[in-house]
């Protein structure tokens, strides 16, 4: 019996060379000559926020939000991205899954590890206790305890969004607002 595998990784077309393509393909002497190649698109993967860039308050204030083990980095095995939405997520979005605002902000989209059901997403973002002063942060909720399975988030020209897959590479947008009066996040 000949069994012949073949994993072909090529880099997708974004910029961003962390992000691949991969062609599966399987043949052997019992399949048919009109099976097709399954294709699976990866998505950017981090399992932490890249911390380096980010401003020591910041950092303080993530690793004291995740210290505990209760709440991570969404990974891409969490999600139920499609096939073509992870397609759009690599051509068109900065970070997916977190990401620095021109205002000081770091946003996350985060996993509620004590949970396993759908709604265990969250959105948090890290804000500046004193806008003039950045030394400390506190995380601020923006949705929790929802599915968020199909969510992604992006940043363009400094504003801050959230996005919804709905059927393929199609998605709903809302753009993330502080909301001075209620001192809270608002997305609309």
């Amino acid at each position: 019996m000949f069994l012949l595998n073949l994993t072909i990784t090529l880099a997708s077309l974004s910029c961003d060379q962390s992000s691949r393509t991969k062609i599966e393909s399987s043949n052997t002497s019992s399949t048919t000559p009109a099976e097709q190649p399954r294709l699976t698109v990866s998505i950017r993967d981090i399992s932490e926020p890249p911390l380096s860039s980010l401003d020591p308050g910041m950092v303080a204030a993530w690793k004291q939000f995740t210290r505990d083990g209760q709440y991570r980095l969404a990974r891409p095995a969490d999600m139920l991205f499609t096939e073509d939405a992870k397609r759009r997520i690599n051509a068109s979005f900065s970070m997916w899954q977190g990401d620095t605002t021109f205002a000081g902000e770091f946003v996350a989209l985060v996993i509620d590890t004590t949970k396993t059901d759908q709604n265990r997403f969250g959105i948090v973002l890290f804000r500046p206790d004193k806008a003039w002063a950045r030394a400390t942060y506190s995380p601020r909720w923006l949705m929790r305890n929802r599915d968020l399975s199909s969510t992604a988030i992006d940043r363009v020209s400094g504003y801050l969004f959230i996005h919804s897959f709905t059927t393929g590479n199609k998605y709903e947008s809302c753009r993330v607002h502080w909301n001075a009066s209620k001192r809270c996040y608002i997305c609309r």
